[in-house]
């Protein structure tokens, strides 16, 4: 398995090499702390999301994980493209897309207000204090970017002409299939890497 960079997978792609591997997108929120009115509705979130109450005290934290926004790249998502039964079947949060560091546990996946959400319920201090660290900096608005890692299905070149002369081969990605999404993630907003075996030149 390899990272290989997103100009080489647009190449490969457009020479209709098979699409392999993963990609990755990251969505970075308004700078600055967790506001009080965000969390407010955490608890009756879970209990919607669930049927059922939240552990008293739980750590939970609303997060808009992607959007259709067209991202620094030229590309879009398309919202109602989005498979994600998979990451549901485990629904772990990572840590910058790092297997071996689960940080939290995702509460549901859905799309709202224009924008693929998720709840995450972090561990108290005394489970994981590397957990608790990450939601305490989240809070604080040190951390508060999310990524999300998934399989392309389908996907479209844009064809707007200015477009294309401003972006490298803008895709419109029509159905991708969520793998992960990781929070907190140490990277700007909409870059991505590939990560698997690279496209077949």
């Amino acid at each position: 398995m390899r990272i290989i960079s997103e100009a080489d997978f647009k190449k490969a792609a457009q020479k209709g090499a098979p699409i392999q591997g993963q990609m990755r997108k990251s969505h970075l929120p308004e700078p600055g702390p967790v506001t009080e009115d965000a969390l407010k509705g955490v608890a009756d979130l879970y209990r919607k999301r669930t049927g059922n109450d939240p552990d008293p005290g739980a750590l939970l934290l609303p997060y808009d994980i992607s959007s259709e926004a067209r991202d620094r790249h030229g590309d879009t998502i398309t919202l109602g493209g989005w498979d994600l039964d998979t990451w549901l079947a485990k629904s772990t949060i990572l840590f910058a897309h790092d297997h071996r560091q689960p940080v939290a546990r995702g509460i549901d996946a859905w799309i709202s207000k224009k924008r693929l959400k998720s709840l995450g319920e972090f561990h108290g201090p005394e489970v994981s204090p590397f957990s608790y660290m990450c939601y305490q900096m989240a809070l604080k608005g040190s951390l508060p970017a999310s990524s999300v890692g998934f399989g392309v299905r389908d996907f479209e070149w844009e064809k707007d002409e200015k477009l294309n002369e401003q972006f490298f081969l803008p895709m419109n990605i029509k159905e991708s299939e969520l793998f992960e999404w990781v929070c907190p993630e140490f990277c700007v907003t909409d870059l991505f890497t590939i990560w698997g075996p690279a496209p077949h030149t």
